[in-house]
């Protein structure tokens, strides 16, 4: 049982690193090993239900466990509600819709990783060698949990450097109003609010004077001032609101949050106009 856990492990560990770079989810690690134990977990549970239980288990696997170790690296409970406790369906339909099309792009990319190591094994010198050389499957197990986790190290490093310099479009969405920007992500941001310990996102304020203009009790949207200090400036304040949500896209995935935190900027965030948002680093960990 130990040595099924461990091959299918790594097999789903390869699996869920494909699904997180194809869709875009920008997971952490933690998250990609959660989700690969739960598939891991399944397999040795799937093997012990006898045979007449087979078309059960099938839809198990291919529906409910799938959807679940989706689930696990590209968390829903972060579009469930905003701050004045209504249901936003708008995300709730986004995220079904992008789970849809996650279990479709896993199950495609299980298909061809199992059809490729067969050929791989049985028909190439590769074969040989595993059949052969190796002294045991557990062996092989550790050779490809090490592998993969090295290219897991490599593969996020790789995003965090390309996101760096990515431009967003970022909708900030305050009641029944929708404010749309362009951003980009901050690492180097590391403002945060000392009395909730959120990130804060600083934002341009002349974005934000038509929304402001037209609400009347500022404690809606937990108006306060927090110190700030930015390149070249000395220490202050900053104006400091909570939207209901914001949405933060790029040219194939959105992502939404809930109860966010902005700062509302006197100066531009960017003296050349290309963006408005400076979205904080820990917002896409």
């Amino acid at each position: 049982m130990d040595v099924l856990f461990g091959i299918n492990y790594c097999m789903d560990l390869i699996v869920m690193v494909m699904v997180n770079k194809i869709m875009h989810y920008h997971t952490s690690l933690p998250r990609l090993l959660l989700s690969s134990t739960l598939g891991a977990i399944w397999s040795v549970i799937a093997i012990c239900i006898p045979d007449e239980y087979r078309l059960f288990v099938n839809w198990c696997t291919y529906l409910i466990i799938t959807g679940l170790m989706l689930m696990i690296i590209n968390s829903p409970l972060n579009i469930i509600k905003g701050s004045s406790g209504k249901i936003n369906w708008f995300a709730i339909r986004s995220y079904i819709k992008d789970l849809l099309k996650g279990v479709a792009v896993m199950i495609g990319i299980a298909v061809f990783l199992g059809g490729a190591i067969h050929l791989l094994v049985y028909y190439t010198y590769v074969g040989f060698v595993i059949k052969n050389i190796m002294i045991n499957n557990r062996q092989l197990v550790i050779y490809a949990v090490v592998a993969y986790l090295m290219l897991i190290i490599l593969v996020r490093s790789k995003e965090k450097l390309n996101r760096k310099m990515q431009i967003y479009v970022v909708t900030v969405v305050i009641g029944d109003e929708r404010i749309t920007l362009k951003g980009m992500i901050d690492t180097g941001n590391q403002l945060s609010d000392y009395y909730c310990n959120k990130p804060v996102n600083v934002m341009d304020k002349k974005c934000f004077d038509k929304v402001l203009s037209k609400i009347n009790d500022y404690s809606r949207i937990r108006y306060h001032l927090i110190p700030y200090r930015s390149v070249g400036m000395d220490t202050g304040m900053i104006e400091v609101i909570t939207a209901d949500y914001i949405y933060i896209s790029n040219d194939v995935k959105t992502k939404a949050y809930k109860n966010v935190l902005i700062g509302l900027s006197e100066v531009c965030v960017s003296q050349a106009g290309e963006y408005q948002a400076l979205i904080n680093g820990h917002m896409m960990q």
